[in-house]
This record gives structure tokens, sequence and C-alpha cells, in this order.
């Protein structure tokens, strides 16, 4: 009866030390999706903004051109 009751107890322990190693371990794979997907977002965002910047500094040009064809 004590034998069974301390087989039964490790084994518990057992149980729950697996199912923390899985819970650790699908936290660190959702962080590293979390993180994956934040970095792709931050890199789509920096994209966008060098081709508002582009766009920007093309009309900047075409607007200095039409000043100077202007003042000629």
């Amino acid at each position: 009866m004590h034998t069974e009751r301390e087989e039964s107890l490790r084994n518990t322990l057992v149980t729950a030390q697996k199912m923390t190693e899985e819970i650790k371990a699908n936290a660190k794979r959702e962080a590293d999706l979390i993180l994956k997907e934040a970095e792709l977002k931050g890199e789509r965002l920096l994209e966008m903004a060098h081709r508002k910047l582009a766009q920007v500094q093309a009309e900047i040009a075409e607007l200095t051109r039409q000043r100077e064809l202007f003042l000629a």
C-alpha cells in the first residue's frame, strides 16, 4: 500500500514536470512567433516609410524644377 502511494506520487511528479516543460516550450514558441511577427511588421513599416520618403523627395524635386522654370 505504501509503495503504491509512493509510485503514484512519483508518477504524478513526473507528469507535472513533463507538463511544465511542455508549457515552457509552448510559451517559448509563442514568444518566438510574436517576436518574428513584430520584426516583419517593423520591416514593412520601415519599407513603407522609405517609399513615402522617396515620393516626398520626388515631389520636392518636381516643385523645385517648376519654380526654376517659373523664375526663368
